[in-house]
């Protein structure tokens, strides 16, 4: 609903803040100053690790078919605390394991959460690699 000529200026701010990383560091500060809020310790000890496949539209970008589901697109893992607010997400080819995209997404909140230790996860995600990407041995 801005006018045409503030609309572009948004999307240049939105294009830094994401390139320069300031929307992670804004959605950690909330997932942070949410729990203190609701009296919990402000870095979570537990986590849950879910995965999504989405069927992706032909604008391109990373693509692969995830067999298991039968989509043609991208998986988005979501690994949020035990309140349910979201800690990181990661985007990839749809054709990648559950035990293989998460120890992506461990190695990338590493230092943002470092009190870390549990993350509960379905059984997409059996095997070593989760345990191993826990325990900080993972690649």
């Amino acid at each position: 609903m801005l006018p045409k000529h503030q609309s572009h200026w948004c999307l240049a701010y939105f294009d830094d803040w994401r390139d320069s990383s300031h929307l992670t560091t804004i959605n950690h500060l909330l997932a942070m100053t949410a729990r203190q809020q609701v009296g919990r310790e402000a870095s979570p000890t537990a986590g849950i690790i879910e995965s999504q496949s989405i069927k992706m539209t032909e604008s391109g970008g990373i693509a692969g078919y995830d067999a298991g589901k039968k989509v043609k697109g991208r998986k988005r893992h979501l690994l949020t605390d035990t309140l349910g607010f979201p800690i990181f997400i990661l985007v990839h080819a749809a054709d990648i394991q559950d035990r293989d995209g998460a120890p992506d997404v461990l190695k990338a909140i590493r230092l943002r959460f470092p009190w870390l230790r549990h993350v509960f996860a379905d059984g997409g995600y059996a095997g070593n690699k989760l345990k191993d990407a826990i325990k900080g041995h993972g690649k």
